[in-house]
């Protein structure tokens, strides 16, 4: 009988011991997969580099003030060689980065963690291992959005620059040239950044790019929604007028302190502020592209969707407001994110991360 019964105990002891500890470790990478998916989906740009980025972000898992959080049994083991693949669709065919027939403008990731958890009561049993694997997936990626709340960080800059071209998914812009977001007084001779040169603007003269987001028309006000992430309830959305703030404003100070938020300020292009990887992404501004021709039209910025820019390192001749204010052209906009979208979010829309399992 006892015999009989310490077997009867031992499988017991082992799914209330064996079967927890296991529960635990499943949460443990269940936690894991579902961070570590979301840090890949964040490093997804279009390119092989972005694939490889988000290849090492998966595998680390997300970087927090105590460094990366890639731990199971307690944070006391790293999870080893986590599973990565990649699609352009979320119900599509996922790749490794590795392979070929992995697509570098992947939206989606996917991360399959496992761990080998010790049985120590459960093995007693007949057919039951020293070991069960336990598993844990979990999938993150980009989805395209069109409704944008206004406020730094978490919503778009008060400027509006012109598109070339409306209707082309880039707004006829060029990765890496710099654009105006605010134009100089027409006394000061009306001055725009290169990528503008030879581009008429077809609006009056009293818009100079910014944008009345809620805000108002004061200089504290555009500074607030700059610096300090005021969100003055304007959901924009692409296709919508929103109306101009006329006059020059004195924003060089505002401007210089969002630059100055970022934990990297020295490298003048975005290749070099990436390379560095010290940024912490207060210098890449989401700002709302408009349709000049329609927004001559209409009197007001006229939306035809959301894109990227990157702050210059110059802004001494700011403080006196004699000339443009030029950001560099990234891409789409992915929100929250040092990368620009891997492709154009048609029609107008912009990217968010988001875990989808």
């Amino acid at each position: 009988m006892m015999a009989a019964s310490a077997v009867v105990m031992f499988g017991m002891l082992g799914l209330t011991t064996d079967l927890g500890r296991v529960y635990i470790v499943k949460n443990e990478l269940q936690s894991f997969a579902d961070a570590s998916s979301m840090a890949a989906a964040l490093q997804l740009n279009g390119t092989a580099d972005g694939l490889k980025a988000a290849d090492t972000a998966a595998a680390n898992g997300p970087v927090g003030p105590a460094g990366s959080y890639n731990g199971w049994h307690f944070d006391s083991t790293k999870v080893a060689a986590p599973a990565t693949t990649y699609s352009t669709t979320y119900n599509g065919s996922y790749y490794s980065s590795g392979s070929g027939s992995v697509d570098p403008t992947s939206r989606f990731v996917q991360v399959l963690a496992s761990a080998d958890v010790p049985l120590y009561f459960l093995p007693i049993l007949p057919s039951v291992g020293n070991t069960l694997t336990v598993k844990a997936v979990a999938t993150a990626g980009q989805s395209v959005k069109n409704n944008i709340g206004s406020g730094g960080a978490n919503g778009v800059a008060p400027f509006s620059p012109d598109a070339h071209s409306a209707a082309d998914a880039n707004f006829g812009y060029t990765k890496g040239s710099l654009y105006t977001l605010r134009m100089t007084p027409p006394g000061h001779g009306g001055a725009t950044c290169p990528g503008d040169a030879g581009w008429t603007d077809p609006n009056p003269p009293q818009d100079r790019g910014y944008i009345n987001l809620g805000q108002g028309n004061s200089n504290p006000g555009i500074g607030d929604v700059l610096d300090n992430n005021t969100t003055y309830g304007l959901n924009v959305t692409a296709g919508i007028d929103i109306p101009w703030v006329p006059g020059q404003k004195h924003v060089g100070p505002f401007v210089q302190t969002r630059f100055n938020q970022d934990t990297d300020t020295t490298f003048e292009t975005y290749a070099q502020y990436m390379s560095g990887g010290k940024g912490n992404g207060r210098r890449i501004l989401i700002v709302p592209v408009n349709d000049p021709v329609q927004s001559s039209i209409d009197g007001a910025a006229y939306i035809a969707g959301f894109a990227a820019f990157f702050l210059q390192n110059d802004f001494a001749s700011l403080y006196g407001n004699t000339d443009p204010l030029c950001g560099e052209y990234l891409g789409p906009a992915t929100l929250n994110s040092l990368q620009p979208g891997p492709t154009p979010a048609s029609p107008g829309g912009y990217y968010a991360v988001q875990l989808f399992q």
